[in-house]
């Protein structure tokens, strides 16, 4: 499936905005690690709202581009520290619920449990 023209734009208007606030001078009050974090989420920000990319593909940029952008945590916190929000087991319970939805769509699996639970109940239900 082809972008639509906002997403075209919004992927641009997200690169450029990223890169703007990213090589700005620093302002003050804030630290070159808080405002590369802000280039950041500007950028994501844009994406979701455009959907330029992907929701889960833009959800996962920080884990990509902390490291390139050289984004460190607080109090001298390594890498895995920054990302182990992550690798809590919700976020690979909704990856798996999100995974196994999509397979049920794309093979009509919905429709015929929805089929199963009508043709059992009826079409309207006793009150």
């Amino acid at each position: 499936m082809g972008k639509t023209k906002v997403q075209k734009i919004g992927f641009l208007v997200g690169i450029v905005a990223m890169l703007v606030i990213g090589f700005m001078p620093t302002p003050e009050g804030l630290s070159l690690v808080g405002q590369r974090v802000l280039a950041v989420t500007v950028l994501m920000v844009v994406f979701w709202i455009t959907e330029a990319m992907p929701i889960p593909f833009t959800a996962l940029l920080p884990i990509f581009l902390f490291p390139v952008m050289q984004i460190t945590g607080s109090k001298g916190q390594n890498d895995i520290t920054l990302f182990a929000h992550y690798a809590y087991s919700t976020c690979y319970l909704l990856v798996g619920v999100g995974f196994l939805s999509g397979a049920m769509v794309k093979h009509g699996l919905h429709k015929r449990i929805a089929l199963g639970i009508v043709s059992k109940v009826g079409k309207s239900p006793p009150l």
